[in-house]
């Protein structure tokens, strides 16, 4: 016995009565594509296209058919993935989008409707926020300072203006919200110099878009990790509206347990994978040159002092010069001083200053991986490997090189995948960094608990 998999496709809209309704057009689903990608110090992203069938014309507008009128673009398009082991049937979402742009297909023999989709967070960062300065600095959680550029603040006299995120037919604001898969740090203010990376002090915005904040000001600072990755709505009649959750990580990298849920996941991909494991079709295991970073160049917002310039000079003899800049990053005092600044570069070039021979991307598929589920416990794992928040999950990739009497296991991370699916199947592609970077040491764990390997956060 192996487990049944079957994509389930849904547009859902917030109706005039504000009940929520769910048109369901998997039986119409020719295929789709989705990329999500979730960079370090970067908010993430999810996009893709959709391609319906309109051989009856039923999604024409004016055609008479029965979705003639459909409100495309005040849509949510729910992609979610039903994998059934006994009695465990679950169906994790992979994905939540808008339409951005809709296309009409008909050569006189076959008629398709293929939708261009983007997460709505894509809406927040093309709204123009005019540039902000507080009286006195707001001290909070750099996921909290997030939130307040999107969702707005406003506190003894000083405000910020939300972005306009899309309300998608919604009578009221859409607001964004965040999970948070492991724990910041709660220090006072002005804080210590070493204590950058879990809270900050936001003084002052630039004139631009809500995601050039986020990604130039708040995240890299950590260097943080957020993504969409999920979507529901909240409040009812009058008050009902879209809620969007980002998935949030802060400079440890690592999931740990938060609010007594455990959010750490480990993926083992095999290329003779056994019984609930997850099997490698292809996979393309490289040099990770294109991660280094062994100079970086720092300044906090609203600083008059000179910026600072960090550098693993070692790093550099061996492999040239690497640089990140950010200008305007967020540090959690009044007045930050150069040894702050310096914390945050010097996390940067410590961090990322070494090459590593790592598998970079791993090719599977839905079938294959269902034809290994044959625990109830293995059909759970699987739902979380198909679930938008899935990204940033401890991954690792065991191979056999070509010629070699023995496998080798790489210890990754997952930061993307891309999901190809057709009426024969579902191709996914995952793209890997090195965990050796990217986790923080954890002393109880078998996995990234290795003291000299694992960074220490």
């Amino acid at each position: 016995m192996t487990a049944t998999t079957a994509w389930i496709v849904q547009a859902v809209v917030i109706a005039p009565d504000n009940s929520v309704v769910y048109t369901t057009l998997t039986d119409r689903t020719l295929g789709f594509n989705i990329k999500q990608a979730a960079e370090v110090g970067r908010f993430g992203y999810s996009k893709g296209t959709l391609e319906l069938d309109n051989q009856d014309g039923a999604l024409t507008p004016d055609a008479g058919g029965t979705l003639e009128d459909y409100e495309w673009f005040n849509a949510v398009y729910l992609l979610k993935l039903n994998t059934v082991y006994g009695g465990s049937d679950l169906a994790p979402e992979a994905a939540f989008m808008v339409c951005s742009n809709i296309n009409f297909n008909d050569d006189g023999q076959r008629a398709t409707v293929t939708l261009t989709l983007a997460d709505p967070f894509v809406y927040a960062a093309r709204d123009q926020v005019t540039a902000v300065s507080l009286s006195s600095a707001r001290y909070a959680a750099l996921d909290q300072l997030m939130l307040d550029v999107v969702n707005g603040y406003s506190s003894g006299g000083d405000s910020i203006t939300g972005v306009s995120f899309p309300r998608v037919g919604g009578p009221n604001n859409t607001e964004m919200t965040v999970d948070r898969c492991n724990n910041d740090i709660t220090v006072s203010s002005p804080a210590t110099d070493d204590q950058i990376g879990y809270t900050g002090g936001l003084k002052a915005l630039e004139r631009g878009t809500a995601r050039d904040f986020i990604n130039n000001q708040i995240l890299p600072t950590g260097p943080a990790v957020a993504f969409p990755s999920s979507v529901a709505t909240t409040g009812s009649g009058g008050s009902i509206k879209w809620q969007f959750t980002a998935t949030y990580l802060n400079r440890k990298l690592t999931r740990e347990t938060v609010s007594g849920t455990d959010k750490f996941n480990r993926f083992i991909f095999k290329g003779d994978a056994g019984n609930n494991e997850l099997p490698i079709l292809r996979a393309s295991t490289q040099f990770n040159s294109r991660e280094m970073v062994n100079q970086s160049t720092i300044q906090s917002q609203g600083d008059s002092g000179d910026p600072v310039v960090s550098n693993n000079t070692t790093s550099q003899q061996s492999n040239g010069v690497r640089s990140v800049t950010f200008q305007n990053v967020i540090i959690p005092q009044a007045d930050p001083s150069q040894t702050a600044k310096t914390n945050v570069g010097t996390w940067w070039v410590n961090r990322y200053n070494s090459v590593n021979f790592v598998t970079q991307k791993i090719v599977t598929s839905v079938e294959a991986i269902a034809e290994k589920i044959t625990t109830t416990d293995g059909n759970f794992d699987f739902a979380e490997l198909m679930h938008g928040q899935s990204l940033w999950s401890y991954a690792e990739a065991t191979i056999t090189p070509k010629g070699s009497g023995s496998a080798k296991t790489y210890k990754c991370v997952i930061v993307g995948r891309r999901i190809h699916a057709t009426p024969n199947g579902t191709l996914l592609e995952f793209d890997l960094v090195s965990a050796v970077d990217n986790q923080s040491i954890k002393l109880d764990s078998s996995y990234i608990g290795h003291l000299n390997t694992f960074r220490l956060g």
